[in-house]
């Protein structure tokens, strides 16, 4: 939750232009944490375009409707 806290101010000092979250696939515990009130809150807080991609195809989080772009895998984010 940290790194979220920060990443507007790095955004800015290193020009950053869209910010990239992702995660392989996992079970669902181990995906709870894109759910979490406090990473969708931070998330749509960012200052900069999200790209969120969160398991696999099937997996839905909330991190990534809160996102500017939902990739459906980090492969297919990695191509946007």
């Amino acid at each position: 939750m940290n790194a979220l806290g920060v990443t507007n101010k790095l955004v800015e000092e290193n020009k950053i232009d869209t910010i990239v979250m992702t995660r392989g696939g996992g079970s669902k515990e181990d995906l709870i944490v894109f759910n979490s009130e406090k990473v969708v809150r931070a998330l749509h807080g960012l200052s900069k375009p999200t790209i969120v991609a969160i398991g696999h195809e099937r997996d839905v989080t909330l991190s990534e409707l809160v996102a500017d772009v939902r990739a459906a895998t980090p492969s297919q984010a990695a191509e946007w």
